[in-house]
């Protein structure tokens, strides 16, 4: 930490008037410290997610409330982006991710409009639905953010435990 002094002859006061007074600032220097990511906790994290997300589309689901069945599969699909970015790229920072995640989960929502016959065959699929969607729904953009939103801050609050 560096202590920067320096001598101000014209500092105003609250009354307008001139003070020469010294002036005292402290400079914290901002270091962008290496994202460690552990790769073996990320495919549990992952497994966990995904299992999470397969469960919230199910009959075991039945018993909760609509507003989560009908929005929890997507906020985890858009955390499972995230974490799955961050398996593949251990020493990427968390901003740019989770500005990858957003990117990919919106152009998979918003490709949900093309309508050709060959996409709707994938769609139709068990796996195609589940990576590809179903149909555009403007909710889904807010469900991708809360859940990339969610990886940010557990990665963040787990980062800083590690220091």
């Amino acid at each position: 930490m560096k202590t920067i002094e320096s001598d101000a002859p014209e500092r105003f006061c609250k009354n307008g008037k001139p003070s020469k007074s010294r002036v005292v600032s402290t400079f914290v220097p901002t270091k962008i410290l290496p994202v460690k990511r552990n790769r073996v906790a990320y495919a549990a994290a992952m497994a966990i997610v995904m299992a999470a997300g397969l469960a919230s589309r199910s009959v075991l689901a039945a018993s909760l409330p609509g507003w989560v069945t009908k929005f929890t599969g997507d906020t985890l699909w858009a955390l499972l982006v995230f974490l799955l970015l961050g398996f593949v790229f251990p020493q990427k920072r968390i901003a740019v991710l989770a500005l990858a995640a957003l990117a990919i989960s919106f152009t998979v929502e918003v490709s949900q409009l093309y309508r050709a016959e060959w996409i709707n065959q994938l769609r139709a699929s068990r796996i195609g639905s589940l990576v590809l969607g179903r149909g555009w729904m403007a909710t889904d953009l807010i469900c991708y953010t809360v859940g990339i939103f969610i990886g940010m801050i557990g990665e963040t609050i787990l980062q800083h435990r590690r220091r």
